[in-house]
């Protein structure tokens, strides 16, 4: 497996392995830092996502992210879809400090409420 390139999380990570999975070229996508438990956790991970391919395939995936890179993007996304994704990513990130605040504030009240009654 030869490293190909380092992504976000989420969106740009699937339809990057989907356009290589649908060249029959086959992805391993491994999670940076503690992504992995953070997308179990809470569906998402802020650290990125690694991409590798087998070493035969590495110079095919190297053009296909290239001819990418080099065409407009509005051609490939419309303003819709960009619309769409950036809703998806604010309900994530209200889910993630919801889930926060239902963690820490309880557990530094008890915190306090054990500090004070001694």
């Amino acid at each position: 497996m030869r490293y190909l390139c380092t992504l976000n999380d989420g969106v740009e990570t699937d339809m990057i392995t989907a356009l290589l999975e649908n060249n029959g070229i086959p992805v391993f996508k491994r999670r940076l830092e503690m992504g992995d438990y953070l997308n179990i956790y809470m569906g998402m991970s802020i650290y990125g996502v690694r991409i590798y391919v087998p070493a035969k395939f590495y110079r095919q995936a190297n053009q296909i992210l290239s001819t990418i890179s080099k065409t407009n993007q509005s051609e490939i996304v419309d303003e819709e879809f960009t619309g769409f994704i950036k809703k998806e990513n604010s309900k994530r990130r209200i889910k993630v400090w919801v889930i926060i605040a239902f963690i820490v504030v309880p557990t530094v009240f008890f915190l306090i409420l054990t500090r004070i009654t001694g």
